[in-house]
């Protein structure tokens, strides 16, 4: 059935591949060739960008590397038009527009653009969009099914078949993912063609280790390396071992020692291979600056701080080594507050000077997203620099830089905003600050330490606490509606695929099992940052939900990255030892995750109770109160009634 699928899937999707064309975006000419200049015109009627005073182009080219293209939109009744520049190796081309935080990504699929030559794709193309998708995922939150991608590759095989082997690994792995019922026959084919060539070279072994490494069949994996070793003892192979060796270090210095070997054994043959190893070593030195400057050992900060060309590697090392001599926060005393000042300063200068003359900007970013990166980075500077000379006593510099910190990064940074309002508080007043964090608190942001500023600011004028629990509660309630409004619109209706899992008990629990309860199934693992620091927020959601009958909380370790035998103990000892109760499944060999198609974690999937999930969450900001607040009113959205 499975086959028949994708078959039908290509032949759906075969006219799309060549001439993408949308009915609200249009290309000419239609059929581009690789150098041309393509003319683009997009109407918005319809889309989350309808109403947009200016639009952004989010532009990506694909000539064997991502590369943005910088590109402007102008209006003209109503529609926006642009030119993209291409080169001449240009395979392929993805789009996305943009304003502000509001983006038209094709309903998370991208719009995108095969170039062409002789009435057919160019070499690479499909393979190439397959490459963007994967890209736009991160960069446009985009949600490529494997099944696309998949139908790209086929499509590229179809028209140029001797690519096939070449691609065989990627090709193996969408295969698994996307045709599980005849993935598995399908590698084995790939393998038995690789097997047959007469003179094997390395690379050939590679592609066979990589293809039984889809097959999760790791004594082959490890059989073929071991041949490979032997055949070609100074070869790809040996290279990436001792490369991978270098990354896995933990110290810096003895990383620059293991580079110095590698670059000794595997001497740069060409310009691509000087460039890399060059910018590996500026990389590592600013990485060893970066962490003598954290842990304080200034001999070999001063040392490699020397070596550090990049100014955005020098600036991150200044910045952090002063982090770490602030305190971190208000509540913490700070050490060598003079020498922490003339560090973050000079972090500030190094970041100033990218800023007035880039030159570590990335291929696939564009001139302004890349300021506007660096923008922000300075907020999160001058945030360090304030909290400096707050403790130096120089508070009237210190709350201007705040302000500022505050301006640069949007207030999208909580830690920020709350040192300035303290700041604030300290110069001008507790009452000076009121306005502000009423606002904050209706528009969501309203922390823990937010909320104890307002307390503070409402008893200073009242004299008393009391009423401030019905003030506060009725700051809430504003944000509860303006959120509800705003979830009824971002609600989805997909089809949640369907699961069975262990519990750490081991016992099993079905998604069918649960039919007619609201799910909320959050993805996790215990080496995740963000999934532990948001746990406390979902403990607490779940205990003001634990009387409820139609809510149930799964809590689905994943991608844990140790043995299937060793999941269980492991994921037990972390919950039992910070005492949540949660009910874990486990989802050892990820593939609830895939089916998911979960990209990152930590990830909350909201389902009804007709098995469709209503929401997605991906992430976590660090708001724990806000985390609490969004679950209830998901909950509440999806049901549309109050939750107790």
């Amino acid at each position: 059935m499975k086959s028949k699928f994708l078959l039908t899937f290509l032949l759906v999707l075969g006219p799309f591949f060549v001439w993408s064309q949308y009915a609200n975006l249009r290309f000419t000419p239609a059929q581009p060739k690789p150098g041309d200049i393509i003319q683009f015109e997009y109407d918005p009627s319809g889309t989350p960008l309808e109403n947009a005073a200016t639009i952004t182009p989010a532009i990506f080219l694909y000539d064997g590397n991502i590369r943005a293209a910088e590109v402007t939109a102008s209006k003209t009744n109503g529609k926006w038009t642009g030119n993209i520049p291409t080169n001449d190796t240009a395979k392929a081309l993805l789009i996305a527009f943009k304003q502000d935080n509001n983006m038209d990504n094709n309903k998370e699929q991208g719009y995108s653009l095969l170039l062409m030559q002789d009435n057919k794709p160019v070499k690479n193309a499909a393979i190439g969009l397959a490459s963007l998708n994967n890209f736009g995922s991160s960069m446009l939150d985009m949600n490529i099914k494997p099944e696309t991608n998949l139908a790209l590759y086929s499509r590229e095989f179809e028209i140029y078949p001797e690519l096939k082997t070449l691609y065989a690994v990627q090709y193996a792995y969408l295969l698994m993912r996307a045709d599980k019922e005849n993935g598995k026959k399908k590698t084995e084919e790939l393998i038995e063609t690789v097997q047959q060539k007469a003179d094997k070279t390395e690379a050939d072994y590679i592609t066979l280790q990589n293809l039984y490494a889809a097959l999760k069949d790791n004594h082959q994996v490890a059989q073929i390396k071991n041949k490979i070793r032997e055949l070609y003892p100074k070869g790809t192979t040996a290279k990436s071992d001792l490369t991978y060796a270098l990354y896995e270090e933990q110290d810096p210095e003895k990383q620059i020692r293991m580079l110095d070997t590698l670059q000794k054994n595997f001497p740069a043959m060409n310009a691509a291979d000087k460039k890399a190893y060059a910018s590996l070593r500026k990389r590592l030195y600013g990485q060893a600056a970066f962490n003598a400057g954290v842990a304080g050992k200034w001999a070999s900060f001063n040392k490699y701080i020397l070596k550090t060309e990049s100014n955005t590697a020098l600036a991150l090392a200044y910045n952090e080594a002063a982090w770490e001599l602030s305190g971190k926060g208000l509540k913490q005393k700070g050490d060598s507050l003079k020498f922490a000042k003339t560090l973050s300063t000079k972090a500030l200068a190094s970041i100033k000077k990218e800023l007035a003359a880039p030159v570590n900007k990335p291929d696939y970013q564009t001139k302004a997203d890349y300021l506007q990166g660096l923008e922000y980075t300075l907020g999160n500077y001058m945030d360090t620099y304030a909290l400096i000379l707050w403790k130096l006593n120089e508070r009237s510099a210190a709350y201007q830089a705040q302000e500022e910190a505050v301006q640069k990064t949007g207030k999208r940074n909580t830690d920020i905003i709350e040192r300035y309002l303290t700041f604030k508080a300290g110069i001008k007043g507790k009452n000076a600050v009121k306005q502000e964090l009423e606002e904050l608190i209706k528009e969501g942001t309203g922390t823990a330490t937010l909320k104890e500023l307002l307390k503070s600011s409402y008893v200073s004028e009242n004299k008393s606490e009391k009423g401030y629990a019905a003030y506060l509660e009725n700051l809430l309630a504003v944000y509860r509606v303006k959120l509800k409004e705003t979830l009824r619109k971002q609600m989805i209706n997909e089809p949640a695929p369907r699961f069975a899992l262990q519990d750490l008990d081991g016992k099993e629990v079905s998604l069918e099992a649960l039919k007619g309860k609201i799910i909320v199934a959050d993805f996790w693992a215990t080496w995740c940052g963000p999934c532990r620091a948001s746990f406390p927020g979902m403990q607490i959601a779940q205990n003001q939900l634990k009387d409820d009958p139609d809510v149930a909380f799964l809590f689905v370790n994943t991608r844990e990255g140790v043995k299937p035998e060793e999941i269980a103990p492991k994921v037990g000892n972390f919950i039992k030892k910070y005492e949540y109760s949660f009910h874990v499944l486990l989802d050892a060999d990820s593939k609830v995750a895939e089916s998911f198609a979960v990209n990152g974690i930590p990830a909350k999937f909201l389902i009804d109770g007709n098995g469709n999930v209503r929401f997605k969450v991906i992430g976590f900001n660090g708001d724990t109160d806000n985390l609490v607040e969004e679950m209830k009113a998901m909950i509440e959205v999806m049901r549309n009634r109050p939750v107790k």
